[in-house]
């Protein structure tokens, strides 16, 4: 019987020492976190600001680039073609070629705009976002 209150005693020093060092740890940890939040969350708002501001000025470059492009076909055609066959040859490769402005329109976001103005309302549609997947 006295062997079974020696373990007893030592089990529970064991848990006590395990429970205490698991809130150390947490305690450590929640420290270590509220320290390094803010720094975290505004390194997120510049990467997601950066990414976003890339992405838009990529955009409007090919979008630039491919209306130039347009003008520039079309001046030439215009000059090699008659008025009548102007409207058939250009309005059939004209509606292809025009199809191409999708592809920046879609890379045209404003997260940016978003990050710079409302930074609480981005972290909190991020934060939404995040744990919804």
């Amino acid at each position: 019987m006295e062997a079974l209150a020696v373990s007893s005693d030592k089990l529970q020093n064991a848990i006590a020492g395990l429970i205490e060092k698991t809130t150390t740890t947490l305690g450590d940890g929640v420290s270590f976190l509220s320290t390094q939040l803010p720094d975290v969350i505004r390194q997120l708002l510049y990467w997601k600001a950066t990414e976003s501001l890339a992405s838009c000025i990529t955009g409007i470059i090919l979008l630039c680039t491919f209306i130039f492009i347009d003008y520039k076909i079309f001046k030439l055609i215009k000059k090699s073609l008659e008025q009548e066959d102007l409207i058939w040859g250009w309005g059939l490769f004209g509606t292809f070629f025009r199809a191409i402005y999708f592809v920046p329109l879609g890379m045209i976001n404003f997260k940016w705009l978003q990050i710079w103005i409302a930074p609480k309302v981005f972290l909190i549609e991020y934060a939404h976002t995040f744990l919804t997947k």
